[in-house]
């Protein structure tokens, strides 16, 4: 299998990327492990940027669409329909002198099936279950190695492009140097089924306790079936 671009991961950057590059008169080739899309609640969410982008590819009313929706689930859990900071409701989401730039809701794996149907219009393949494992690249190609459900299968490429999130494989067999720094905090989330939704709490707080080995646990609790605990060093400055 070869082809002009191969793009390792399926998220939302490699999708956007691929379907980028076809419209573009480039033939690109995704490839991602996982066998099915992550349903994973990730983000819930773009900015006007990003909204004005898609919509400018013909993708404005599925947006607009979702975006019903889930601002509505976000308007529930949060009691408000602003933005926030550290929790405190006072951000206008959408700017007062320019109300066309709006912000999108739609959850992370909505916006990913959205972007692989359009994918699939493109004429773009999206081959699932073959994970990158090593490359060699000289001046003029990319060969890469993959695993497949079958066995091992060398993909070369004129170019390669890591869209395999903050844990990049591709990062660490090209050799780009990515030190960053300590976290301050941790955040933790995950996806909850409630035996009895309604004797859940109603809104979102916040707790403060000692947790062995992760210093101070705070655990915020938000509805519908949703739960977030971060960890910090040392104790939160107040001020």
């Amino acid at each position: 299998m070869d082809t002009e671009v191969l793009v390792v991961g399926a998220g939302p950057v490699g999708l956007l990327l691929a379907a980028e590059l076809r419209l573009a008169g480039v033939r690109p080739t995704v490839i991602e492990r996982l066998a099915q899309p992550s349903r994973e609640q990730k983000a819930r969410g773009m900015g006007s940027l990003a909204s004005e982008a898609l919509r400018r590819r013909g993708l404005g009313a599925q947006l607009a669409a979702h975006h019903e929706h889930d601002f509505a689930d976000f308007r529930a859990a949060h009691g408000s329909d602003k933005g926030h900071f550290a929790w405190i409701h006072k951000i206008d989401l959408v700017p007062a002198d320019e109300p066309e730039r709006m912000y999108t809701f739609i959850w992370q794996p909505k916006l990913e099936e959205l972007l692989g149907r359009w994918l699939a219009e493109l004429g773009v393949p999206v081959i699932r279950e073959h994970e990158l494992t090593a490359l060699d690249q000289d001046p003029d190609s990319v060969t890469a190695t993959v695993h497949t459900p079958t066995g091992q299968c060398r993909v070369t490429a004129g170019y390669l492009v890591g869209c395999d999130g903050g844990r990049s494989l591709v990062r660490k067999l090209a050799g780009f140097e990515f030190p960053g720094t300590e976290p301050f905090m941790i955040m933790r989330a995950a996806q909850v089924q409630l035996a009895d939704a309604d004797a859940g709490p109603a809104r979102v707080y916040v707790k403060y306790a000692d947790c062995h080995e992760l210093g101070r646990l705070a655990l915020l609790v938000s509805v519908p079936n949703f739960i977030a605990a971060g960890h910090c060093r040392q104790e939160p400055q107040r001020r």
